[in-house]
C-alpha cells in the first residue's frame, strides 16, 4: 500500500477493503496490533502509521445477501417486475398478430357464428377494435404495476455498507424503467391501431 500524501484519510482505507466481501459496518481493521476505530476516521494514513508495505488485518463476516432484508426485498421487487414484463410481452405479441391480420383465438368462434349475419369485413373490424381495447387496458395495467414497483424500490434505503443491495436496487430500477419505456411504446402503437380501425 502506498502512502502518497497526508490528505488520504482512514475512511478511504476502510472502503478499500469492501471488495473482500466484509461488511464495512461490522468489520475491524487491525494495524500494528491496534484496532482502528471511528475515532481514527479523521486521521490521515500517516497519522495511523500506515506506510508502504504495511499489513492491515481485516476481521468481519462475509456478506450474505440472503440474510440482508433489504436485498431480499429488492429481489422480490425484481421477481414481480419479471412477471409484469412477461404479461407485457404477451400483450405485445397479440398486438403484432392483430396488426398482421390474425385475431386472438377467443374471437375465432364469434367470427364463425356471426359472419353470415353481417359483412365479414365489418364484423372482423369490430372484433379487432374490441381486442385492441382489451390489450390497451392490459398495457395500462402493466404500466401502473411498474410505477408501483418503482415506488417500492424508492421506499427501500440500503445503508452505505449494503453495497450489493444498493447495486441490485439500481439494476432493478434500470430494468423497470426500460420496461416502462416498452409499455409506453406499445400503448402508442395500440392507440394508432385503434385509430386506424375506427369506422370512418
Amino acid at each position: 500500500m502506498s502512502c502518497y500524501s497526508t490528505h488520504i484519510y482512514y475512511q478511504r482505507l476502510a472502503s478499500s477493503f469492501c471488495c473482500c466481501c466484509c461488511c464495512s459496518k461490522g468489520q475491524k481493521l487491525i494495524l500494528n496490533g491496534r484496532t482502528l476505530t471511528s475515532l481514527d476516521h479523521s486521521k490521515t494514513l500517516f497519522e495511523c502509521r500506515v506506510g508502504n508495505n504495511s499489513k492491515v488485518m481485516v476481521l468481519g463476516k462475509r456478506y450474505d445477501p440472503q440474510a440482508d432484508e433489504v436485498f431480499k426485498q429488492v429481489a422480490e421487487v425484481e421477481r414481480r417486475s419479471l412477471e409484469v414484463s412477461k404479461r407485457l410481452a404477451e400483450a405485445a405479441k397479440e398486438a403484432q398478430d392483430i396488426e398482421d391480420g390474425y385475431l386472438p383465438k377467443e374471437n375465432h368462434a364469434q367470427v364463425s357464428i356471426f359472419t353470415e349475419r353481417i359483412g365479414l369485413s365489418s364484423f372482423c373490424n369490430k372484433l379487432c377494435i374490441q381486442a385492441l381495447k382489451g390489450l390497451s387496458k392490459r398495457c395500462r395495467s402493466a404500466s401502473e404495476d411498474f410505477m408501483r414497483l418503482l415506488e417500492s424500490l424508492d421506499s427501500l434505503s440500503p445503508d452505505e455498507h449494503q453495497t450489493q443491495a444498493r447495486v441490485k436496487r439500481k439494476s432493478v430500477a434500470t430494468d423497470i424503467n426500460a420496461s416502462l419505456d416498452r409499455a409506453e411504446r406499445l400503448q402508442s402503437k395500440l392507440d394508432q391501431l385503434l385509430e386506424s380501425a375506427a369506422p370512418k
